[in-house]
């Protein structure tokens, strides 16, 4: 099929398309607007970095539009009981007042959307940047008990593997001179969001293999809980050998995103050298 072919494809098709993804955010803007709010909350909220990642979901479409370009949309009828599924996902979890499966359901039907009116083709295309969108949407929430219970876990493990005399109450690690909640703000659940985030980012632009891409992700989150546990970890033997007057004992969000950001850092630079490592034994 020739270039001005596909093309008079897409003039037909991308309109269409557009309308239609218009056409469900306003349907269900109740849903994006209790998306937006949770993007809004900077300071406290786990999914502040919304934003961060529509962009990039853009950014990528904007990347391989010249992928998408050699394509030929092509209606798929199957993308018709995508959507009637999505739909009906959406209508029970509104039902039973569900927020994270409303904004499931809502990405879904964007990506059913994509599928029926552009195909299998186009549609494989378009997985990665439409469902990256789901890093930034409220269906984590129920890991944050899981990292909490860990975090508390490991770190009282390594309390009293440090000397320190200390206690547990539940999450609750008691030490001489007081006590540290370890809440489910500090269970590490935005740190491991924003290194999955940035995982698949990377390895979307530095990696082709597929199997590449997934050590590099499992890599990043696995870093994010491992630095969350060490950030609670010194924090609390911090509070210990202070007696809970280092400034870290009160504000350890900020130390926090400073650890994290250290360990990514490191974790490219390690893979920049091994890289250039692989390149010059192949050379």
């Amino acid at each position: 099929m020739s270039r001005t072919s596909i093309n008079a494809d897409w003039r037909y098709a991308g309109p269409v398309l557009a309308g239609l993804l218009l056409l469900v955010l306003v349907l269900y803007h109740a849903t994006v607007q209790s998306v937006l709010a949770k993007w809004g909350q900077f300071e406290q909220g786990e999914f502040a970095h919304g934003y961060l990642v529509l962009a990039v979901s853009v950014y990528m479409v904007f990347v391989s539009r010249n992928q998408l370009a050699e394509l030929n949309p092509c209606s798929n009828a199957l993308g018709l009981l995508a959507i009637a599924i999505s739909g009906l996902l959406w209508l029970v979890a509104k039902v039973v007042d569900v927020q994270m499966v409303q904004a499931l359901a809502v990405v879904l039907l964007l990506m059913s959307v994509i599928w029926t009116i552009t195909g299998n083709r186009v549609t494989r295309q378009l997985l990665l940047p439409v469902l990256f969108l789901c890093f930034a949407i409220p269906i984590w929430s129920p890991l944050s008990p899981l990292l909490q219970e860990l975090t508390a876990d490991t770190v009282f493990w390594l309390t009293r593997a440090a000397g320190v005399p200390a206690m547990r109450v539940e999450q609750m690690i008691i030490v001489p001179g007081g006590s540290l909640s370890i809440e489910e703000a500090c269970s590490g659940l935005r740190y491991l969001l924003a290194a999955l985030t940035l995982g698949v980012l990377y390895a979307y632009l530095n990696f082709e293999d597929t199997w590449s891409r997934i050590l590099v992700v499992v890599v990043a989150g696995f870093a994010a809980v491992v630095s969350n546990i060490i950030r609670v970890f010194i924090v609390i033997y911090l509070a210990y050998s202070s007696d809970m007057q280092h400034p870290w004992v009160s504000d350890h969000l900020a130390f926090g995103w400073w650890l994290f950001g250290a360990v990514l850092l490191l974790l490219m630079v390690i893979d920049i050298a091994l890289s250039r490592r692989r390149v010059h034994r192949i050379d």
